[in-house]
């Protein structure tokens, strides 16, 4: 019996100790600077021309973020700066960004910090809408990645883009 109880006052010693050596719950708080709703799109864009000539000699791939996505599908909207990342940038024509590697790759926005996102090997091999990766902002959000329809999108007035991917993110869930 007294062996017991002092396995029991051990025990509730140990839990003690264990509680204060915890660390506290993880919560999450924007640090006001990431992507607070819409989509992130990964695009190719090419110079267009116009009759001087190309308005650019560079070929792009772009992570664009657009808070209201309608906007990603307008070849003729114009992205902040803010929203646009280059990821790369190309004097060879035709020369874009690898973005199905299956590893994970990483953009930073300027004020919004970075954005990171791994797709899986061949994913434009897919039918659009189809689930392909997934992604993470700064403030630690779930994205889930699909692949798009290559058609005209938004981009840099100087370009013509194609939407190849666009990252949708989870929705939250409220703490049990």
């Amino acid at each position: 019996m007294k062996l017991s109880r002092s396995l029991s006052v051990l025990l509730l010693a140990l839990q003690g100790v264990v509680a204060i050596l915890a660390p506290p719950p993880v919560t999450r708080q924007s640090n006001g600077r990431a992507f607070a709703k819409g989509d992130l799109h990964l695009v190719n864009c090419e110079p267009r021309n116009s009759e001087a000539g190309p308005l650019s000699i560079e070929w792009l791939s772009l992570v664009i973020y657009c808070e209201n996505n309608t906007d990603c599908s307008d070849p003729n909207h114009v992205p902040a700066e803010r929203d646009m990342c280059v990821k790369k940038a190309s004097n060879v024509s035709g020369d874009y960004q690898r973005w199905e590697n299956s590893e994970w790759q990483t953009c930073r926005f300027a004020e919004r910090g970075p954005f990171s996102w791994v797709l899986v090997r061949l994913a434009r091999l897919f039918p659009p809408t189809t689930e392909v990766g997934l992604g993470e902002d700064e403030d630690k959000r779930d994205y889930k990645a699909f692949n798009d329809d290559e058609s005209p999108g938004a981009g840099p007035a100087t370009h013509s883009c194609s939407k190849l991917f666009y990252l949708s993110p989870e929705p939250e869930t409220a703490p049990a």
